[in-house]
């Protein structure tokens, strides 16, 4: 392990800038008394959040107008442990107000050693409806990052389907 060079702090708290998104860092923390002198340190250490997923995009299969492909890539992620997919369905009319109260269903997906790009299906949608697919990394300390999103209208019966780009950011 690395430390860097000591900082003197005179409050309780601390915020430490730049830091790379799911890291795990490791801190020494010295308790001085009003002349400088120590006996006795504190060690810990602390997880960023992980990196959000990346080129998230869901498209609708060509071989079935029921069926949505959602891709991501889960980023810069050293202790990727998978995904969460909340997926919520619009009214393509207003497309305002998720139905169902917005109350989103919620896929898991595991992560696989050494894989860096992800895909699930989402089969039996309801045609001519809106769905917004919004994915969150999380990592080997459960700690987790909402991501980017991506909507899609199912198209109807004898239709072609429409992708969305995708949602700005959200932080």
């Amino acid at each position: 392990s690395e430390y860097s060079a000591p900082v003197r702090i005179t409050s309780n708290s601390v915020t430490i800038d730049n830091l790379e998104p799911g890291n795990t860092y490791y801190f020494k923390y010295f308790k001085c008394d009003d002349y400088g002198n120590s006996n006795k340190f504190i060690e810990f250490k602390k997880n960023t959040k992980p990196a959000k997923p990346q080129e998230v995009l869901a498209t609708v299969s060509q071989t079935s107008n029921r069926k949505v492909t959602l891709s991501w890539k889960k980023g810069n992620n050293p202790n990727y442990k998978g995904a969460d997919i909340a997926v919520r369905k619009y009214e393509p009319q207003t497309g305002s107000a998720p139905i169902d109260g917005g109350q989103p269903t919620i896929q898991h997906i595991s992560a696989v050693e050494n894989q860096d790009e992800y895909s699930y299906d989402f089969t039996n949608l309801d045609p001519g409806y809106r769905y917004r697919f919004t994915v969150s990394s999380y990592d080997s300390g459960d700690d987790f990052t909402t991501g980017y999103n991506s909507s899609v209208v199912v198209p109807a019966d004898n239709s072609i389907g429409i992708v969305l780009p995708p949602d700005p950011p959200t932080n």
